[in-house]
């Protein structure tokens, strides 16, 4: 096991520090007060399950009939903790106007969402998310875009995901985007490594390509546990083709995984020789990982050990 200095432990935290002034640097008073309000939600346990319901439930819904219900359930049992005195007073409040107005109560919380969420997501229309990312420009500051809605169930859904990924780096404006092999590609075998490898290395081929084409930077993301040995290994495979030799891309790796610190050491080792090669780079990103708790609930529901470590 390589042992690591004291000095490049010191040198990683005085450069995360100067990262992390510099991002405050930057924050508008909006900025400041979203991020006061996520900070007091997070801490309650049952404000984030009152939030998740609301967001993943009662807005996705078709029915407006299951829709209220839901709602109604959701704010009868939600508490003061965790909510600024606004929120939480005007959950009861359209709890008990729900029985007049369900259509206006639901119309509420759907933009009230929207208003929460302004910020952090962002809409994937074209001539918004040109105008977003100019604005954001100005300010120097570049984006990382991550199209929502990954975790795809069939083919025909992993195609119409693909093509939105594709759609988006056509846009100029566009310079950095994560992709999940999860929402490109459907049923992927766990027993059969070779053919995941091959399947996947079909459309992102196309997407690296594209990359090039429009010198947009692709990070290949993580997401479940039972992808990362397909992903690091695609990433591997594909950036020793002829083709993308001199591709610079980065990938991911979760902290939260015991198989991290394994996966970074081999990633280092293959980009070095890599290096040697071919003189190119790569970028590896490193997370805390934000599938714990889906994580934890599979393992729960088949009888498993959690794959990660039990907290972040």
């Amino acid at each position: 096991m390589e042992i690591i200095s004291r000095q490049i432990i010191d040198d990683s935290i005085y450069l995360a520090t100067d990262l992390l002034k510099l991002t405050k640097s930057k924050e508008s008073r909006a900025d400041k007060s979203r991020k006061k309000e996520f900070s007091k939600l997070i801490q309650d346990e049952n404000a984030i399950k009152t939030t998740q319901e609301l967001s993943d439930q009662v807005i996705r819904i078709q029915s407006s009939a299951a829709a209220i219900k839901m709602f109604r359930k959701i704010a009868l049992q939600a508490k003061p903790k965790g909510f600024s005195a606004v929120d939480y007073i005007g959950l009861k409040f359209l709890y008990l106007i729900s029985f007049i107005a369900p259509p206006l109560v639901l119309y509420i919380v759907k933009t009230r969402v929207k208003v929460s969420s302004k910020g952090i997501i962002n809409s994937a229309l074209p001539s918004k998310l040109k105008r977003y990312l100019k604005k954001k420009r100005k300010k120097s500051i570049d984006i990382n875009l991550n199209l929502l809605g990954e975790a795809v169930l069939g083919e025909k859904e992993a195609e119409k995901r693909f093509q939105e990924i594709l759609a988006l780096m056509e846009l100029k404006e566009v310079t950095y985007i994560s992709v999940k092999i999860s929402a490109i590609v459907s049923q992927l075998i766990a027993a059969d490594y070779i053919g995941n490898v091959e399947k996947v290395a079909k459309k992102l081929r196309i997407i690296y390509r594209r990359a090039k084409k429009h010198n947009c930077f692709v990070n290949l993301d993580m997401e479940e546990y039972k992808d990362v040995e397909v992903t690091a290994g695609v990433f591997q495979k594909l950036l020793l083709e002829e083709e993308f030799k001199d591709f610079y891309a980065g990938i991911v790796i979760q902290a939260y995984l015991p198989e991290a610190h394994s996966i970074f050491n081999q990633l280092v080792k293959w980009s070095n020789d890599r290096y040697q090669k071919y003189g190119s780079k790569i970028k590896i990103r490193l997370v805390k990982g934000a599938n714990l708790a889906m994580e934890k609930t599979e393992a729960e529901l088949h009888g498993w050990n959690a794959a990660p470590y039990e907290s972040k």
